[in-house]
């Protein structure tokens, strides 16, 4: 590879937006999950490992079912990503409220077991 060509595989890395979508955090022991939707999945689930590992989750019942059960007994897995739109005016954050909903329309999870 020439340093051109890894300057432009650089430049396209650095342009290219990180992946926004749905993500489940699902503690495996109990069933209980958490489902949400980011503009950044992937940063977004690191934030709740590193969070939860320092104990500064604000979610309560989420921090104390780590603390009793340890980390090895939950899932971080993202459900889904939307494409980058062509269209410079479109509402991320709508888009990403849409497809929450419409995953919650075909899950077959209880709500209850939410945290």
């Amino acid at each position: 590879m020439t340093p051109e060509q890894k300057k432009a595989l650089i430049r396209q890395y650095k342009q290219s937006p990180p992946p926004a979508g749905l993500f489940r955090l699902t503690n495996e022991r109990t069933g209980r999950f958490l489902v949400g939707a980011s503009r950044n999945v992937q940063a977004r689930l690191n934030r709740f490992r590193m969070d939860l590992k320092t104990n500064a989750e604000r979610n309560e019942a989420l921090q104390l079912d780590w603390r009793a059960q340890g980390g090895e007994g939950f899932q971080f897995e993202v459900l889904d990503t939307l494409d980058p739109s062509a269209d410079p005016k479109a509402d991320l954050d709508e888009e990403l409220e849409t497809l929450l909903e419409l995953w919650w329309e075909k899950a077959e999870a209880d709500p209850a077991l939410s945290y």
